[in-house]
Formats: structure tokens, C-alpha cells, sequence
């Protein structure tokens, strides 16, 4: 989609067109990362295996009507929204 650059104080800064399809944050982040949203699955993913390898910094701050495997697991599925949590994994 068309991009709006705004002044960044040095930094470009755009603002990108996204799909409404529940992978908005992963797409943010690969087009940060990789400058391409194409890579949002493997962000994703990369996001779930590392909130597994850090189970105990992060299952205390999980969805409270989720278990910590329920959670990764529906954070898996492309659909699923993201947040804070998966922002600081």
C-alpha cells in the first residue's frame, strides 16, 4: 500500500498499510527487521520459540485464562493478535 513518510528527528519513519489479518505487529516488526512484511511468519515464529526457551521470564505474564502452552500455541496461528508479551520476546 501507498506509505506516508513523517519526520522522524533523523530517523525515517513511514507509515505502511497493513492487512486487518491478526499479523499486524509481526508485519511491523519484519518490515523493521527485513523491510519486507513477507517475512512476518518466520518473526512469528521466531517470536514463539523464544518465549518457549524463556518460559519462566514470560509464562508469569501470559493470558491469565490460557496456560503458558495454550497461549504459544494459539499465538502460533497466523490469525492471532500480539502485544506487549510477544513485543519484549
Amino acid at each position: 500500500g501507498p506509505m506516508e513518510r513523517l519526520d522522524g528527528g533523523g530517523d525515517e519513519l513511514v507509515v505502511l498499510g497493513v492487512p486487518p489479518d491478526g499479523a499486524c505487529l509481526f508485519r511491523a516488526v519484519a518490515w523493521r527487521l527485513f523491510g519486507t512484511q513477507a517475512m512476518a511468519g518466520a518473526v512469528r515464529a521466531a517470536t514463539c520459540a523464544y518465549l518457549t526457551a524463556h518460559r519462566a521470564r514470560f509464562e508469569p505474564f501470559c493470558d491469565d485464562e490460557l496456560s503458558f502452552d495454550a497461549y504459544v500455541r494459539r499465538l502460533r496461528r497466523h490469525s492471532t493478535w500480539a502485544g506487549e508479551l510477544e513485543l519484549l520476546a
